[in-house]
């Protein structure tokens, strides 16, 4: 395992390693590795949650984040912020939106 301190290393430097890393784990599975689910939950949210098994998971939104959520769902106004804006979370949109999901 390669433990790398981002803290001192270049911008560029960081993006080659994450660049390296997301390659890393798509070949993982051209190249015969496993990657497991077997202690995925059962239910989302906390309800009917099982114990984990330290390691590594991959977890998969079944809806955009509030910080990527670019409308769609009717009654539901898009929350992602534009270009150079920072996600508002006081907004009512935002905060909707995140009562929504809750919900699901």
């Amino acid at each position: 395992m390669l433990t790398v301190h981002e803290k001192n290393l270049s911008v560029s430097t960081r993006k080659a390693l994450s660049i390296l890393g997301v390659g890393t784990l798509a070949a993982a599975p051209v190249a015969g590795g496993v990657l497991s689910a077997s202690s995925a939950p059962t239910g989302i949210g906390g309800r009917h949650q099982t114990t984990f098994t330290p390691g590594r998971y991959i977890v998969t939104l079944a809806d955009p984040a509030v910080a990527t959520y670019r409308g769609g769902v009717k009654d539901y106004a898009a929350t992602k912020p534009g270009a150079g804006k920072q996600l508002n979370v006081r907004r009512a949109a935002a905060r909707s939106y995140s009562q929504h999901l809750k919900t699901r």
